[in-house]
Order: structure tokens, then C-alpha cells, then sequence
């Protein structure tokens, strides 16, 4: 139970940090490919952080929880390089499998966004390092 609320923990403090790295990356996304005469409104970067947080949190926690299950099974010597498997097998089954299968997220007109795909993997190994990290961080005195 105390690896399952260690995995919560980590996810969730992962889960938020890669929530406003994504957001952050988003901004810069839709900042480069602005129309001219277009602007974007800073409250609506604040709420676009705010929310990519809480979004990231959550999937943090599911995460974490996984990464708790499965530790003993997952490639890699230490913590980081078994978060980096974690979100790897994470973004190759939900975001490319099933995502593209139903037509979500990295299809775009029926070809793949490139940099949706780049940005997704990027971001996913983000989230899978610093759930590492945070596992190693409160790891119990018996560990």
C-alpha cells in the first residue's frame, strides 16, 4: 500500500510539471503558427496552464499508480530509465494505437501531425523521467 501512495505522490508532483511544460509547448505552438493580425490573450494562457496542471496532475496519478504495479517488471536498471520505458509504452499504445485508431489527437486530416507526434513523446518522456525522479525522492528509509 505505502508503494501505491508513493506512486500517487510522485505522479501527481510529475503529473503537474508536465502539465505546464505541455501548455507551455502549446502556447509556443500556436504563437508560431499565428495568423497575422492575431493575438493571444494572456488570461487565456493562464487558464490553458491552469487547466494543462490539473489535466497533467490526474494523468500523473494514474501513472504513478501504474508505475507503482509495475516497477519490478519495468526495463531499466533505476527509477528514471523505468518512468522513460513507462511513458513510452504509455504513448505508443494510448497516443499512437488507440489515439490515431479512434481518430484522435496526432491524426490530422487523415495524416499524421508530425509535430503532435514529436510533442506527444517528448512531453510523455518528460512525464515518465520526473515520476522517476520523484519515486527516488520519497523513497522509504527501508528501501
Amino acid at each position: 500500500m505505502t508503494e501505491f501512495k508513493r506512486g500517487v505522490v510522485a505522479g501527481s508532483k510529475a503529473g503537474v510539471i508536465y502539465g505546464v511544460i505541455l501548455a507551455i509547448m502549446s502556447v509556443v505552438y500556436n504563437y508560431a503558427t499565428l495568423q497575422p493580425g492575431y493575438f493571444i490573450r494572456t488570461e487565456r494562457v493562464i487558464t490553458l496552464i491552469i487547466g494543462y496542471g490539473i489535466g497533467g496532475g490526474i494523468l500523473g496519478i494514474i501513472l504513478g499508480t501504474i508505475y507503482a504495479a509495475a516497477y519490478k517488471h519495468l526495463p531499466g536498471g533505476k527509477s528514471i530509465p523505468k518512468g522513460l520505458s513507462l511513458g513510452i509504452v504509455w504513448w505508443i499504445v494510448l497516443g499512437l494505437g488507440i489515439g490515431y485508431g479512434l481518430g484522435l489527437g496526432y491524426a490530422i486530416g487523415g495524416i499524421m501531425n508530425v509535430y503532435g507526434v514529436i510533442m506527444g513523446l517528448i512531453a510523455i518522456l518528460i512525464l515518465g523521467s520526473f515520476i522517476g525522479f520523484f519515486w527516488d525522492r520519497y523513497k522509504s528509509s527501508t528501501d
